[in-house]
């Protein structure tokens, strides 16, 4: 909006400006413009990511899995310790799914299919053996 008002502010006087004088001034203020808001995008899109990852990593922190007795321990966390216990005679089925950037992280995930359904809607995420 401002870069509008100031091309209209310019336009105004075009008539006893200098025509070279009015043409660099404009091309400054729209590249001056599109500059920050291209710079300002990329870094609100730097953030957004870089706390995604940190949200990520605080959630899965010494993430384990393992099998103890006729159950399978959970733990997750870095906060807060998250530890889920799972019967193994409650599992029906494995769903493993993986889409490109996970093969080629070689990641995958795995969701356990429950008797009672799956645990509060959330995936487990392990690497790919």
């Amino acid at each position: 909006m401002m870069l509008l008002a100031l091309v209209a502010f310019f336009d105004s006087f075009k008539g006893w400006l200098p025509k070279n004088w009015l043409a660099s001034r404009l091309e400054a203020v729209i590249l001056s413009g599109f500059v920050r808001l291209l710079l300002g995008g990329l870094c609100l899109g730097g953030l957004v990511i870089l706390a995604a990852l940190l949200k990520n990593y605080a959630c899965y922190y010494h993430f384990t899995v393992r099998r103890q007795n006729d159950d399978l321990l959970v733990e997750r966390g870095l906060f807060t310790r998250n530890t889920l216990t799972i019967p193994l005679r409650r599992i029906q089925a494995i769903q493993i799914k993986q889409n490109f950037l996970r093969a080629w992280l070689k990641l995958t995930s795995v969701e356990l299919i429950l008797a009672a359904g799956m645990i509060g809607g959330q995936l487990l995420y392990l690497k790919k053996s």
